[in-house]
């Protein structure tokens, strides 16, 4: 799961380049486009509140889901 997850960061780093330019195009490959549909998931995934609660257990099944 966590191998998902840095390879998912990872790809998005590799991209930010063209995203910021435009040049990014969906369809040309599919690594890319898993990660680029993963990235709303794990922004809000991250923006958890300080005053939600969840336990680990569900945590780790939500990030599962996101990086599957």
């Amino acid at each position: 799961m966590l191998r998902g997850l840095r390879k998912i960061l990872t790809t998005l780093e590799d991209l930010q380049v063209f995203i910021d330019l435009g040049e990014y195009r969906a369809g040309q490959n599919a690594e890319n486009d898993f990660a680029m549909n993963a990235r709303p998931k794990l922004t809000n995934w991250l923006k958890q509140s300080v005053n939600e609660k969840m336990p680990m257990s569900e945590t780790l099944k939500e990030l599962e889901r996101i990086v599957k």
